[in-house]
């Protein structure tokens, strides 16, 4: 599939990659604990292996299973304030570039989720913690039937903000990079635009998930 074409649903497979992507340190065997059934860190998920496998944590990001309707109305009903507590044991170490990505993904039309529930989780966005937890708690619901991991090159379109049409208002999200971060995801955004244009996918895949090679090859570009 091109690219530019790609559209899933709004699952725990969207909401895993465009959040953990190159941004924890903590296993995905962890994380899905953590975030599924507020294991403690470090600690293997329970009901989750116990249910599908020792393999079923991956099945999960990979959105091979849906995750049990049980759980899934468990985790509903939790209070924001225990979700918010579950994202911070997963070790997310930059918060800001997780909801950057999630929110341009959200507002990009590439994922499919119910207009009131887009909005009710858009409604968060200037609270980044508030806006993951509400963004959790939507993905865990979602029951679409493509439900699937993204790619490392749709995560890369995601973090350059390419796929960003802009708001209501007619904004069209176009604007210069006003920080750190932002500078960093438009660097990335033009690198892979040339990997792109050179046919090196396989690079523009590996630079969107490795910092150090993503470093070497704007110093081969003269990006840095």
């Amino acid at each position: 599939m091109n690219m530019s074409e790609w559209r899933c649903a709004f699952g725990f497979p969207a909401f895993y990659r465009a959040v953990y992507t190159d941004n924890s340190p903590v296993f995905q065997y962890e994380i899905v604990g953590i975030l599924l059934e507020g294991a403690a860190p470090g600690a293997l998920p329970g009901r989750v292996r116990a249910a599908r496998g020792s393999d079923g944590f991956s099945k999960f990001v990979l959105g091979e299973r849906a995750i049990p309707r049980n759980l899934v109305r468990e985790i509903r009903r939790l209070p924001e304030e225990e979700l918010i507590r579950r994202l911070r044991d997963t070790g997310i170490e930059d918060v800001d570039w997780a909801a950057r990505r999630l929110e341009i993904l959200l507002r990009s039309g590439r994922v499919i989720l119910r207009e009131t529930l887009l909005r009710r989780v858009l409604a968060a966005a200037a609270d980044r913690e508030r806006f993951l937890a509400q963004a959790l708690s939507a993905a865990v619901a979602c029951e679409g039937k493509d439900l699937r991991r993204l790619s490392a090159g749709e995560i890369a379109e995601i973090a350059a903000g390419r796929a960003e049409p802009g708001d209501a208002d007619g904004d069209t999200g176009k604007r210069e990079p006003v920080n750190d971060l932002e500078k960093g995801e438009s660097l990335l955004g033009a690198l892979i635009i040339r990997l792109k244009e050179l046919g090196r996918f396989d690079d523009a895949f590996r630079a969107a998930e490795d910092r150090q090679y993503r470093e070497k090859l704007y110093q081969e570009f003269k990006l840095a």
